[in-house]
């Protein structure tokens, strides 16, 4: 009897024993994320003249541009660029930026402190190295300009 009686007793507490769960709530958010680098070290001179037409535009295409932009396609973000301070009178520094996939390049655009948009409709776009190409031109009443250096601002903004 004492057998039957332990065998009845462990079927029963194994009876007792349930699985247990339970829940819990979390909350999460992807933010807006807008960033941009840039590399290079571009060098413009202007050295030379066509006979009768005036001096010859000096270009540079080492500079790069870096983007990654969670915008969604109702949202869009530009890329303004600036100078620290204004060009010489009677000379003009242009900037020609590459558009990544989802963006459009507004062209070669003229520098100054107010800044320029020079690409628009950047959304859901990871590029790696887009091109800087940066074009220096003068008038010849410049006259000779000694050698100098500007600092440009990039800047991701939201909207055209």
């Amino acid at each position: 009897m004492n057998a039957k009686a332990l065998v009845l007793t462990l079927a029963t507490v194994s009876g007792v024993a349930r699985a247990q769960s339970t829940t819990q709530s979390i909350t999460y958010t992807v933010s807006a994320i807008n960033v941009i680098s840039v590399t290079g070290a571009p060098s413009l001179t202007i050295n030379s003249a066509v006979t009768g037409t005036g001096l010859t535009a000096s270009t540079d295409a080492t500079g790069r541009w870096s983007v990654t932009s969670n915008a969604g396609s109702a949202a869009t973000e530009s890329l303004h660029a600036s100078l620290n301070s204004n060009m010489p009178a009677g000379v003009t520094l242009e900037l020609l930026a590459a558009a990544p996939t989802h963006g459009t390049s507004a062209g070669y655009q003229a520098l100054s402190t107010t800044g320029a948009t020079v690409v628009s409709g950047i959304n859901l776009s990871t590029s790696p190295t887009l091109s800087l190409t940066y074009r220096l031109s003068a008038l010849l009443t410049a006259g000779a300009v000694a050698l100098g250096s500007k600092t440009v601002t990039f800047t991701i903004v939201a909207g055209p």
